[in-house]
């Protein structure tokens, strides 16, 4: 029998299904990179994708805040849990929101991949 609600639920349902944890997670972006780049915060673009609705995170975006599809490319991935879309991409986890122990969704920071990725010569294939 468990006693928690919530982080029993957690793994077999969808315990955030709209999304209203990214508004949280929004915030906590903003408030990250405004903490790191301080007042030159507006003066910079950020690529940010987001698992699911993607209106549930892009309604709270700053002006440079630029919401993007291409998860991949993306610096930042904003990602509840369902259906495990947390997992679906490696990053730091920067942010999580939680709610009675349970983790609804994360922040995740890309850019330490993508930097990587860029360094990482392309394999050439020869005949």
């Amino acid at each position: 029998m468990c006693e928690n609600g919530a982080s029993c639920a957690q793994g077999l349902f969808k315990l955030d299904y709209w999304a209203n944890s990214y508004a949280e997670a929004v915030g906590a972006l903003e408030d990250q990179l405004r903490a790191e780049y301080g007042a030159d915060f507006m003066n910079h673009d950020f690529t940010v994708a987001a698992c699911g609705p993607p209106n549930s995170a892009a309604y709270f975006f700053p002006s440079n805040f630029l919401f993007t599809y291409n998860h991949a490319e993306a610096q930042f991935f904003i990602a509840f849990t369902k259906d495990n879309c947390d997992k679906s991409l490696p990053g730091k986890v920067i942010y999580r929101v939680e709610r009675m122990g349970t983790v609804l969704s994360e922040v995740i920071d890309r850019r330490g991949e993508l930097a990587r990725a860029e360094l990482t010569p392309a394999t050439s294939k020869t005949p």
